[in-house]
């Protein structure tokens, strides 16, 4: 055999065929295999089409289904209208003061949290006192309460201005603590600026004023319980004065000083129920049965508390069985009656441009800005 016929060239295999012929005709597959997806997709749109499947009621409704904190209304919380109303302020040696408005509307109508007067129930404010130095917790506060939970501020907040305003756009009503001399004063330090025993009245109420003049948009004062400079005749006389003409509430444990207060016509209130007088949770618990039976009693229990992490739990519970017992969580400042204002204010543009009305400062009407992240509209739990 010669050599040529043992050199003759051996038949492709199976692979290297097929590879061969991939090569060749690259594009015809491609297309192909593009025709196969699309033909694929095609039919499961078409499938589809009559065939939708319902998606677990589970999973369309994931947000928590806010509890009916008030009885008869929404219970979602929405910014309150900005602070200040210009017709609610005086210019004043002592700084910009709040005041009553020419026409009779008072910071209490115009700064209060929408609440419906004309309700019968037995209800109960909370306020908590003295917050504004503990950012975090007063945070979360804003996130679990409901915005008809007053805020009562020190008057030593960094930038109280800035802090009274964003609770307002939480949705809370927000009220001014007044710091005190108290009866001990070798274990208990007010701060610098508190009224103190040792001045006169009229030192005591340009000091309030110039607490006063930090911040807009607080529907009242309240007097700390641990104060004792309310057994100064003269002074007691001329707050009541003073506050009575500004239009603003007044909250105080001592009960002589309130029922003075009321018979001047002032917008007074007592505080009937300490909440923390003790922190262990029997004693918690025999507190929010006190405010209660006082609700029942008297149609409106003001009730008041510090703000601690374990109390705040303990209040997150409790708030929401209010409204199965019959009793209305309601704002402070329907505890007060303040004066009707007249149909037309006799004050600058500014005034309406504010967002309040003569005859209620929280109507439907009202325009609020976009709540702040910390807001908690459907989410008290």
């Amino acid at each position: 055999m010669s050599m040529s016929a043992d050199l003759k060239p051996l038949p492709l295999s199976a692979a290297q065929g097929k590879g061969q012929f991939i090569k060749q005709h690259r594009k015809a597959v491609l297309l192909v295999c593009v025709a196969f997806m699309c033909g694929m997709v095609g039919a499961n749109l078409w499938f589809a089409r009559g065939h939708t499947v319902p998606m677990p009621e589970a999973a369309v409704e994931l947000a928590p289904i806010p509890v009916p904190l008030v009885a008869g209304r929404d219970p979602s919380d929405r910014p309150l209208p900005p602070a200040p109303n210009n017709a609610l302020i005086e210019q004043t040696a002592e700084g910009r003061l709040p005041t009553m408005a020419k026409n009779g509307l008072t910071p209490v109508l115009a700064y209060g949290y929408p609440f419906d007067r004309t309700n019968k129930q037995p209800k109960i404010s909370l306020v908590l006192m003295d917050v504004g130095m503990q950012a975090t917790l007063l945070n979360t506060a804003m996130r679990k309460l409901p915005g008809s939970v007053g805020l009562a501020y020190s008057p030593y907040t960094p930038n109280l201005d800035q802090a009274l305003a964003t609770a307002r756009q939480n949705g809370h009503e927000t009220l001014l603590m007044v710091p005190a001399d108290g009866l001990d004063t070798s274990s208990y330090d007010p701060g610098p600026g508190a009224l103190r025993n040792s001045l006169s009245a009229d030192e005591n109420i340009q000091r309030l004023h110039l607490m006063m003049g930090r911040a807009f948009g607080y529907v009242g004062v309240l007097m700390d319980p641990r104060g004792a400079v309310l057994s100064s005749a003269s002074l007691t006389d001329k707050l009541i004065t003073d506050l009575r003409g500004r239009g603003l509430e007044l909250l105080a444990t001592n009960d002589a000083f309130i029922e003075q207060a009321q018979n001047k016509k002032a917008l007074a209130a007592p505080i009937m129920v300490q909440l923390d007088r003790a922190l262990d949770s029997a004693a918690i618990d025999a507190a929010f049965a006190e405010a209660e039976q006082r609700a029942r009693e008297t149609g409106h229990a003001i009730t008041i508390t510090a703000l601690y992490p374990y109390m705040l739990d303990k209040l997150d519970q409790w708030l929401p069985t209010l409204a199965d017992k019959g009793i209305v969580i309601a704002p402070v400042s329907a505890a007060v009656t303040p004066p009707t204002p007249t149909a037309e204010p006799e004050t600058t543009p500014s005034t309406k441009e504010a967002g309040h009305t003569a005859s209620n400062a929280h109507s439907s009407q009202d325009t609020h800005e976009a709540p702040a992240p910390a807001a908690h509209g459907s989410g008290h739990h």
